[in-house]
């Protein structure tokens, strides 16, 4: 299996707003995370034409039916929100390390995470 590091949407807004370059055919996202960027309205159109141009780079992971019933069981186990349990879900199925400021996956066992704790969004 390729690994790779999947980024929750925060960790994609900031690289985006901070115009951080991202590594080529490193990185991954969940399909939830391109929707929320794409959808955000703070993005000027330029903006989300970057995203596109940045999406060519990463691996987009679609919903499927394993990410399916695991969202399922950490959105009611661990009491995360959809957009959390999917996010989580996807860097578990498919063996990412996570990248996230979001703290209540520290409880999620099994679950390779990275923590940008110094990173204000």
């Amino acid at each position: 299996m390729n690994k790779r590091i999947l980024l929750d949407t925060d960790m994609v807004v900031y690289a985006l707003n901070h115009d951080i370059v991202l590594s080529k055919k490193k990185y991954a996202i969940s399909i939830l995370t391109e929707i929320a960027v794409c959808s955000h309205r703070k993005f000027e159109s330029s903006r989300i034409e970057e995203f596109y141009n940045l999406l060519k780079e990463f691996k987009i992971y679609q919903l499927n039916d394993r990410v399916k019933e695991t969202s399922i069981e950490l959105k009611h186990k661990y009491a995360l929100s959809l957009d959390e349990s999917i996010i989580c879900s996807t860097a578990l199925v498919h063996q990412n390390l996570l990248i996230t400021k979001n703290r209540k996956f520290s409880t999620i066992p099994n679950l390779n995470i990275f923590f940008m704790d110094k990173i204000r969004l």
